[in-house]
């Protein structure tokens, strides 16, 4: 409960990031389990995640994300705010939800949380995207991570 707040304060910038950051908060994350569980440094930590249902950080980075776009399509977030969050012109209904993923020329732009909320949200399925309270979006998107249903990594 300490510990969490601590690994994944700020996971929604930075955890869309290069993998090698993300690899860093992952040794940890591993490793607070291992010394939770009493457990040697090299055993795997893999049935804990799932005994556990415990989010490894990159999901936890994307439940972040996916929450900030819902709060942003919602509108308890401003869409003008630090990240441009755009329709698509709707051509179709299939596409009546979803938004424009800007286009970058630099890898560090495109983990960018610009380019990381549209990405998410339009992989996201219809069910959860119209949902309307903000905990059943989180425990929805949370058994999909769980369930490892989306591939939501670019």
């Amino acid at each position: 409960a300490l510990f969490e707040p601590v690994l994944t304060y700020g996971v929604a910038l930075w955890g869309g990031s290069y993998e090698n950051v993300v690899r860093s908060a992952q040794v940890l994350q591993n490793d607070a389990i291992r010394a939770i569980t009493g457990q040697s440094r090299d055993t795997s930590v893999s049935i804990w995640y799932s005994k556990f249902r415990i989010l490894q950080v990159h999901k936890i980075a994307v439940l972040r994300q996916a929450l900030l776009a819902f709060k942003t399509v919602r509108g308890s977030i401003s869409p003008d705010g630090p990240f441009e969050f755009v329709r698509r012109p709707v051509r179709s209904a299939r596409f009546e939800s979803s938004y424009r993923v800007p286009k970058v020329r630099l890898a560090a732009s495109d983990h960018s949380l610009c380019c990381r909320l549209p990405t998410i949200w339009n992989k996201l399925p219809l069910s959860l995207r119209n949902v309307a309270s903000v905990s059943v979006f989180k425990i929805g998107f949370t058994e999909l991570l769980l369930q490892d249903q989306l591939d939501l990594r670019s």
